[in-house]
């Protein structure tokens, strides 16, 4: 342990000359560090090319769905990892809603085999890594 002085402050009027101490303090020493490596998340290199549901065209419809996937080492998605992140405090859309829905998500799941990532990296090597993305349809 350090000691280190507590330096009191001295009025003007009195003595310069005599510095005051107060009680020693002692403070923790640093007994090991803990080396973390460097990380960098995963990024899109080439999005997925994801084409409006041919079905729903002349509809008007909007769409956004949220997916969330694994990007390998590589930087390919995994499409068996591949899931829709639906608002646990909402009901699934049921009936023509649900199979709007439905269309969107296929036409994403369409898409990812042909989006490129960088993959995540941990001290410099490619690791695995679960990936959210949103994507938003509107009709043209």
């Amino acid at each position: 342990m350090r000691r280190h002085p507590i330096l009191e402050l001295v009025h003007e009027n009195q003595d310069r000359r005599r510095v005051r101490t107060g009680p020693q303090v002692e403070t923790p020493e640093a007994v090991f560090t803990v080396m973390m490596p460097w990380t960098k998340p995963a990024y899109v290199i080439r999005g997925p090319r994801i084409s409006y549901p041919s079905d729903l065209i002349g509809k008007g419809l909007m769409g956004f769905l949220t997916l969330t996937f694994v990007v390998d080492t590589a930087g390919r998605v995994e499409l068996k990892t591949v899931r829709d992140i639906w608002p646990s405090d909402r009901p699934r859309l049921v009936g023509e809603m649900g199979r709007y829905y439905d269309a969107f998500a296929a036409a994403v799941r369409r898409g990812l085999p042909n989006a490129r990532f960088e993959p995540a990296r941990v001290g410099g090597c490619p690791v695995k890594i679960w990936v959210q993305q949103s994507f938003d349809f509107r009709p043209r």
